[in-house]
Parts: structure tokens; sequence; C-alpha cells
């Protein structure tokens, strides 16, 4: 998905993507790694909410989310 994403992005004229990733979630943020992504030096970022489960019981959640991204195109690897 991550490569069908790039592509697009690519075809309509940008030469940079960017995506969050929880600061826990290390098997992702190593997986983003792997595909070229780098963390962009931004501050995280918390955020929340909640929600209704199907049984009507109340979800609350939070994460910290760190900002990464690729450049691709002309002056970097195409995707």
């Amino acid at each position: 998905m991550m490569r069908v994403a790039e592509r697009l992005a690519s075809e309509a004229g940008f030469s940079h993507l960017g995506l969050g990733v929880g600061v826990d979630n290390h098997r992702a943020r190593s997986l983003y790694e792997r595909l070229g992504y780098a963390d962009a030096a931004l501050s995280e970022v918390t955020d929340g909410g909640s929600f209704r489960r199907w049984d009507g019981t109340l979800h609350e959640w939070q994460e910290t989310w760190r900002f990464m991204i690729k450049e691709f195109g002309s002056a970097a690897e195409s995707p």
C-alpha cells in the first residue's frame, strides 16, 4: 500500500510523502525506515479521543506520534 501511495503522490507531482507513527510502535517505525522514511525532526504530537464500541462501552485512547517523511522523484529514489 505504501508503494501505491508513493506512486500516486509522485504522479500527482509531489516529491515527498509523510506519515505519522506512534512512538511506541517500534515495528511500524522499523518498516517505514526500511521503506526509506526518516524522522522529520519535528515535535511529537499527542492525540486522543473516545468512541463507543459495538457493545456500547466507551473506549478512550491517546497516542503520541512522530512524523516521518520520504523524498522521492527526480531528487531521490523513485517509488
